[in-house]
């Protein structure tokens, strides 16, 4: 009898596992196309986005995976590109949704992309909303918290004397300007505002700043008491150190990127702060997968996450979280 009970079991067994064979977790994807080829916080979102997908797999029992549509080439990457990239990518059959990161110009035609989108599909859309595309989920930082992190520490000493403060962006180099750049997101953005018409400040354009700092030594030199700020941290991407300068009273980053540790440990920067790439990736993603599945909208069809920030004391623990996000 116990014989009979072991091969009816293997029997059993063995055709269950033959109707898995034959009946696997259904594959679905989330597309995502970002506002440019800047990989590392792209790769931020992902992972998060990829962290929640394994998640709502185990929860949806289907295999879900992210799709980063976004081209690897920044030329000529527009609200427009984008419209192209999204319609060609609406009629794949395992996609359940998409996330996106507008383009600030052409916003228009990004939004008509989306609205098409969205008519078969849910979008989630971080950093700039477009709430007439019937997307189903917005999520952005706190720019007034970032920005009022980053202006604390810059503000005491604005009413110096001939204090200066150079407030960098990427570009082809240049220095100093009186007028500022146009702001590639809405944290530059909110930056530049309060920045405005302060006479102490001048804009400088930064392929590299190692080169730059070079190019610019005399100017540079001239400045008896003076700060920087990075809005962006690509200047730096090169990990070139940076000259000691008894006359420059702080370096500041408005961007999180892991190649900001050795300036961390080092000193040379005493600031580093910028947005929850990773969080914004996770929420995306549980968002679209519970409208998809469960036509269940978002609780708060709107997230603003807090803005995250890094003094030099805190090196390890920047660390850490990039290690999480690039795991």
């Amino acid at each position: 009898m116990a014989r009979k009970l072991f091969f009816g079991f293997v029997i059993f067994a063995a055709a269950q596992f033959c109707l898995a064979g034959e009946n696997p977790m259904p594959k679905k994807s989330i597309l995502f196309m970002s506002n440019s080829a800047e990989t590392m916080s792209q790769n931020a979102v992902i992972n998060g986005a990829r962290d929640a997908a394994k998640d709502l797999g185990v929860r949806y029992n289907a295999d879900i995976s992210i799709v980063n549509i976004t081209p690897t080439s920044q030329n000529g990457l527009s609200g427009k590109k984008q419209a192209e990239i999204l319609k060609e990518n609406s009629a794949s059959g395992d996609a359940i949704g998409a996330i996106v990161v507008p383009c600030l110009s052409e916003i228009a035609a990004a939004q008509a992309a989306v609205k098409d989108f969205a008519k078969e599909k849910p979008v989630a859309l971080i950093e700039t909303d477009l709430p007439a595309s019937g997307r189903t989920f917005f999520v952005k930082s706190d720019e007034a918290k970032l920005v009022k992190d980053v202006f604390d520490e810059i503000n005491p000493h604005l009413g110096k004397n001939n204090f200066k403060l150079i407030a960098v962006y990427s570009g082809s180099d240049e220095a100093f300007k009186t007028q500022p750049p146009e702001p590639k997101n809405a944290a530059e953005k909110a930056m530049l505002e309060a920045l405005r018409g302060k006479p102490c400040v001048v804009y400088a354009s930064s392929a590299y700043f190692s080169s730059f700092s070079e190019k610019f030594e005399s100017e540079i030199e001239a400045l008896d008491n003076y700060g920087i700020l990075f809005l962006d941290a690509n200047p730096l991407i090169n990990s070139a150190k940076i000259k000691p300068d008894s006359d420059r009273n702080f370096i500041i980053v408005m961007s999180l990127r892991p190649h900001l540790s050795q300036y961390l440990r080092s000193k040379t920067i005493s600031m580093c702060a910028g947005n929850d790439y990773y969080g914004y990736g996770y929420l995306c993603a549980v968002a679209i997968a519970e409208k998809y599945f469960e036509g269940k909208s978002p609780k708060a069809e709107t997230r603003v996450l807090q803005p995250i920030k890094y003094k030099v004391y805190q090196t390890e623990d920047f660390d850490k979280n990039w290690d999480s996000v690039f795991k």
